[in-house]
């Protein structure tokens, strides 16, 4: 697909970074939003994957759909008064692949997949919310990531040998692709990152930590009462309809699990 767009804001999930490397926050955590939302029902496409890069797009299309759907029924448990339902649509990669994204304006949320960013990204988010006649997410699923390999060159003579590190990009274990699209998804429905300074308890742990390791297979992400929470500050109880009174909240100061100082 060609997904050459306007971006206003490009949000990365990326391989794990020292967490000195992110702004100081103070000793409590701190949960941002995209500062927008969605006010109706979202629609989600779902472009199928090239062949080319990728030959198992009946497993793909099962983990993206189970990350979309836990968010739903995550929703539904903890808000059960609220409209939380989405239409999910395929697109074939034979019918997608030369068109744009403008050919699908019923598409509210994007889902498109890659097979690497030759950098250290797992997925992206780009905002396309500046044309009132098609507003939407498009989220960018890579498939591949670099690795860091030892090279040893061996010579004529043993003691010329050298030792390089090379950076290398392999396939990423099915459970990191789901929690990628988990990650990328949570941002679609506007979501920003949860900074936290500090090892989080069980209960404030959130998918929308800013880097994972993405060849540990042991890691799953999940939806949690942090994310849960915070949607509901976006929307309040009733859905994707807007909440009456309208919220602006642009982030959170996450202080514990049932204090949050929003601004």
């Amino acid at each position: 697909m060609k997904y050459a767009v306007a971006i206003l804001i490009l949000l990365v999930l990326c391989m794990n970074i020292p967490l000195d490397s992110f702004a100081e926050t103070g000793k409590h955590g701190v949960y941002n939003t995209l500062k927008l939302r969605f006010d109706t029902n979202p629609n989600v496409c779902l472009f199928e994957v090239n062949p080319e890069i990728y030959d198992d797009w009946h497993t793909l299309k099962y983990v993206t759909i189970s990350a979309i759907e836990e968010w739903v029924d995550k929703l539904e448990y903890v808000y059960p008064d609220g409209d939380w339902s989405m239409d999910i649509k395929t697109i074939s990669w034979e019918e997608h692949v030369t068109k744009t994204v403008h050919h699908y304006t019923e598409c509210n949320i994007m889902i498109n997949y890659e097979e690497t960013s030759n950098s250290y990204a797992l997925g992206t988010t780009s905002l396309f919310f500046n044309q009132s006649w098609h507003k939407f997410m498009f989220i960018n699923v890579f498939l591949e990531s670099q690795k860091s390999v030892t090279k040893i060159v061996l010579r004529n003579d043993i003691n010329e040998a050298t030792v390089e590190k090379i950076e290398q990009s392999y396939p990423l274990p099915i459970n990191t692709i789901r929690n990628i699209v988990l990650h990328e998804f949570g941002h679609g429905l506007g979501l920003g990152h949860y900074d936290s300074p500090e090892p989080l308890h069980a209960y404030l742990q959130s998918s929308m930590t800013p880097s994972i390791s993405p060849f540990d297979e042991t890691q799953n992400l999940s939806v949690t009462y942090l994310d849960l929470a915070m949607i509901g500050l976006i929307y309040g109880e009733n859905g994707w309809k807007l909440p009456s009174p309208v919220y602006h909240i642009n982030g959170c100061y996450i202080i514990d699990m049932y204090q949050f100082k929003c601004f």
